[in-house]
């Protein structure tokens, strides 16, 4: 049978014996010595603790002995220093842990822990960038901002460096705009935007402004450009504007360095040879710029000459503009959009009731055909909770939604009688259907891609198109939820 260890009665044994314990492979015996110590309060053992940290093989062994001599009070900054070298990760990681209460005192000096912003263990970083958060140094930050743009940044590692941002973001973004080589990655791009959008979103405009003035003294336009778009959506995520936000800066020097971003970005959106991407981006900082320059520019990316992920960025910056000015422009350019910039333009007018009255005076004007308005937005539009709006809706709406679908199937049974002409039907799919529907690389994927349809017949098919709404896979429904 199995042979069975001897139970060894830690009751009885001397604080020496104890401290013996703490290196045991058994981990009830590690765990009761540690215990019994702290109960006892054995500090007179604290020197034989220490020597078992700097002797021991066992790493559990050493990550008790420091937790031993930190429940007796008697934990040093040396031995800090030491857990900070330690060849095992864990032990490393729970001595950055550890060193939190000596970094508030100053006992430990942070340069010690700025290697471990390049461990090769996550973990390691992972604790390191919470506990920066402990203290207020600005040595914290520029480590903060190391983590921050090394693309071996778990997302994990990432969330703990922003949750300790909260005193150190306007070094952290310093620093790393600062770094041309660090500011021109991916990571270092991505740390830039999470940083601006925080710094925009606090209640206090003081990060805010820092982050411009840090953008504004790392010289470089493209910075300036991208920090101003990340603050102006964190500034929104607030009921704040950019322009508030400069205009409280008493030498202007913050309001000029604005007015120019703008500036740039309204040549560069407007113009043919830059990169698509360039010209996206623009677009994404125009919409902050709520002057009629501005919305000059972005009208002038509607034009159907443009690239759509241009038309559809101008689009998405129209909605940061007044709804009633955007909603107007849009509107106009309707009949030239295509079906996805159409798609945007709803998206965008619908999140106010005067982008929706817009809609519903166009449809009102037949600049907008009821049939041009996908199905879920007429029944958003029907279900509405502002009572006029629902009502206009019925009014212009209701008639275009027939309710007895089967009496329609019943009416068009003649037309399976006809032959089919595929041309024809190719035209019919691609100026109505291709709205919804894809096929052969044609159209859009908002409902089933009509692949999935080629085998059914054709009285099934007369179903599906005059009564889409009989058999509707789960995952294309969609769902009102109207709150009290």
């Amino acid at each position: 049978g199995t042979k069975r260890l001897p139970v060894i009665s830690l009751g009885n044994m001397s604080s020496r014996q104890l401290v013996e314990q703490l290196n045991s492979a058994n981990a009830w015996n590690r765990d009761t010595a540690q215990r019994m110590l702290f109960q006892r309060q054995a500090v007179d053992v604290a020197p034989l603790v220490e020597r078992l940290f700097t002797a021991s093989n066992n790493p559990l062994g050493r990550l008790h002995a420091l937790y031993t001599l930190q429940a007796l009070d008697a934990l040093k900054p040396e031995t800090i220093v030491a857990g900070l070298r330690d060849p095992h990760h864990r032990v490393r990681a729970h001595a950055v842990k550890l060193s939190e209460p000596f970094l508030k005192a100053g006992s430990i000096d942070l340069s010690l822990l700025e290697p471990l912003g390049r461990d090769t263990n996550d973990h390691v970083r992972f604790q390191l960038a919470f506990s920066l958060g402990e203290t207020e140094s600005p040595a914290a930050g520029r480590i903060l901002a190391e983590l921050a743009a090394s693309p071996q940044s778990s997302p994990e590692v990432l969330t703990a460096v922003y949750s300790s941002c909260r005193t150190h973001a306007p070094v952290v973004l310093r620093s790393i705009l600062h770094n041309t080589k660090a500011a021109g990655t991916p990571a270092g791009r991505n740390a830039t935007r999470q940083l601006a959008l925080m710094m925009g979103a606090s209640a206090d405009p003081g990060p805010a402004r820092a982050a411009l003035r840090a953008a504004l003294e790392a010289g470089n336009g493209a910075s300036l450009g991208s920090v101003v778009a990340d603050l102006g959506t964190g500034l929104a995520r607030r009921g704040a504007k950019l322009t508030d936000l400069v205009a409280g800066d008493a030498n202007r020097e913050l309001a000029a360095a604005v007015a120019n971003a703008f500036q740039k970005a309204a040549a560069t959106a407007t113009d043919n040879d830059a990169s698509t991407s360039a010209r996206v981006a623009a677009a994404g900082i125009l919409a902050w710029d709520r002057t009629q320059s501005a919305r000059n520019a972005l009208e002038e990316l509607l034009t159907s000459s443009n690239p759509p992920s241009v038309q559809l960025a101008a689009v998405s910056a129209f909605g940061q503009h007044p709804a009633k000015e955007a909603a107007l422009v849009l509107l106009e350019s309707w009949t030239t959009m295509s079906p996805a910039v159409r798609r945007e333009t709803i998206n965008q007018l619908q999140t106010t009731s005067t982008g929706l009255n817009a809609i519903l005076t166009s449809v009102e004007s037949q600049d907008i055909q009821p049939r041009d308005l996908e199905r879920t937005f007429k029944q958003q539009l029907l279900s509405h909770r502002d009572p006029k709006i629902k009502a206009r809706s019925a009014k212009l709406l209701g008639a275009a939604v027939e309710t007895n679908r089967t009496q329609v199937v019943q009416d068009y049974q003649k037309v399976l009688e006809l032959d089919g002409d595929v041309l024809r039907g190719r035209a019919v799919f691609e100026k109505t259907c291709s709205v919804c529907h894809r096929v052969n690389g044609i159209g859009h994927a908002v409902a089933p891609d009509l692949v999935s349809v080629k085998n059914k017949s054709e009285a099934d098919l007369l179903i599906a198109i005059l009564d889409p709404n009989r058999e509707a896979q789960p995952n294309f429904n969609t769902y009102n939820v109207i709150t009290n």
